[in-house]
């Protein structure tokens, strides 16, 4: 008896990039940014999956991990064929753990409908915030999925594996497992939440794909989020009753020792950090950065990372210290530069805070910063689009993509209920889209998507174009 953990091929990259000739996502990811000069930080390695590996194995489970995107699938077909193979090497597996967001929820629920057809008395688990956030919904819609996680994946599924090797029907002892009982009626378990440096580090399955091709490779230093995003699974699961995932924190000396590892090792050079945010705006997490980067730097390792932040933490001595211990490029959470968009998204911003000038602070830093940007939302009015047009056009970004960035409501959030409530949405589950409730703001969308849709457009061209709708929306 073995337990599978499948990581599904995430297949809607293709699509999102329009490239008729992409197979995978890696293959989309290589085409799309060529020398992976901003590439290398997108994610090979399910890093989830090999955490509840390693940990598992340490409890003695037989434990084996399917990543289709590290395996260059191109289809659920071809990751169903490699849970079969797996099957014919280890034997029919005990139990099955999904994850992934809710853009890949159809790839999961396929997987797990076709698992069941071949074994019907596997069990299956489905994971990550998505799932836990909604695990009412799927364990009601859903009976091919045995279980949900909603707690830490390895502590769950290693109780929950013993219990179905000793052929227990009782799973109310299991932290962090929704289940459904026999008559159908479904509980939730409190979770426990383990000690995250009492975790072995991870296995690592695929971080010799993610190197060969130059992509970063993952280390998580926290879990969790003190933030309140209306948008965010993170910050929504953090808060949510019954699960209330606090934010915990790792040893520095052992994120370092695995970095050591990794550099030595596999020859890693390239390094994502997978926390929602590496520091953010409060003194204790800013001394912790600077000990890392200050220890990082007496190792004296010749490696790049990146991380994610929010705008209102920019802190440049302390930036300018984490790049010189190796800090190449940060994902930076800025939304909106409207006030008024940025309540509806829960997000609060100090008043002399200004956006541009801290973006421009980064460049002097030669950091490479990806703005995260959300310039539609179904309440957007003129105004914010002229606020963000204005923020945008002030900084040295010049990326016009980021005048098309919408809002996503992800089920189970304060945002997606909110919208829901008022009628805003449209296709409703399990990736939903809303309507503009201004008809001008919906035309100026769509001319914009077709002048980006125009080859060899440039900033200059999508500026221009940005004005003349905008007008034509007043």
């Amino acid at each position: 008896m073995s337990y599978f953990l499948v990581g599904p091929p995430t297949l809607h990259w293709k699509t999102e990039n329009r490239d008729k000739e992409c197979r995978t996502y890696l293959d989309s990811m290589l085409r799309h940014f060529g020398n992976l000069s901003e590439g290398r930080f997108y994610p090979v390695e399910n890093l989830s999956l090999c955490y509840i590996k390693s940990f598992c194995q340490k409890h003695s489970i037989p434990t084996f991990i399917i990543n289709g995107i590290a395996l260059f699938h191109g289809s659920l077909e071809e990751t169903l064929d490699a849970i079969k193979r797996a099957a014919r090497h280890h034997g029919q597996p005990l139990l099955i753990g999904f994850n992934g967001a809710n853009i890949v929820f159809h790839e999961n629920i396929f997987l797990i409908r076709e698992v069941k057809k071949i074994w019907p008395k596997t069990k299956t688990i489905l994971g990550q915030d998505f799932s836990a956030l909604n695990y009412e919904r799927i364990l009601t819609d859903y009976p091919e999925v045995d279980f949900v996680c909603v707690g830490d994946g390895e502590l769950t599924s290693k109780e929950l594996y013993n219990a179905l090797a000793a052929n227990k029907s009782d799973f109310s002892n299991i932290p962090g497992l929704a289940w459904r009982s026999e008559i159908n009626v479904i509980s939730l378990n409190k979770p426990e939440y383990l000690n995250l440096d009492e975790l072995p580090w991870p296995s690592r399955d695929d971080v010799g794909v993610a190197n060969y091709h130059g992509f970063g490779v993952g280390v998580s230093t926290s879990r969790g989020c003190r933030n309140r995003c209306a948008f965010c699974t993170t910050g929504q699961l953090s808060g949510k009753d019954g699960i209330k995932k606090p934010l915990r924190l790792r040893n520095i000396d052992d994120v370092l020792n695995e970095i050591e590892y990794l550099y030595r090792d596999y020859n890693v050079r390239h390094f994502v950090f997978n926390d929602e945010l590496f520091f953010g705006k409060d003194i204790e997490s800013k001394q912790r950065a600077e000990i890392f980067a200050e220890k990082l730097i007496k190792r004296s390792l010749d490696l790049f990372f990146m991380f994610d932040m929010r705008i209102d933490s920019v802190d440049v001595p302390l930036l300018k210290l984490l790049k010189t211990a190796g800090l190449k490029q940060v994902f930076i959470g800025l939304e909106s530069a409207s006030e008024k968009q940025l309540k509806r998204l829960n997000k609060y911003y100090p008043k002399e805070l200004n956006i541009s000038e801290t973006l421009n602070k980064l460049s002097e830093l030669d950091i490479k910063f990806v703005p995260g940007m959300i310039n539609f939302d179904p309440e957007v009015t003129v105004d914010d689009l002229e606020i963000n047009f204005k923020m945008l056009v002030n900084t040295s970004l010049q990326r016009w993509f980021l005048f098309l960035s919408k809002v996503r409501p992800v089920p189970g959030t304060f945002l997606y209920n909110y919208y829901l409530e008022k009628g805003f949405l449209e296709d409703l589950w399990p990736v939903p889209s809303f309507k503009f409730q201004n008809p001008k703001i919906k035309t100026f969308y769509d001319e914009l998507i077709k002048e980006a849709d125009k080859p060899g457009i440039t900033w200059e061209d999508m500026c221009k174009a940005y004005l003349r709708l905008l007008e034509q929306a007043k």
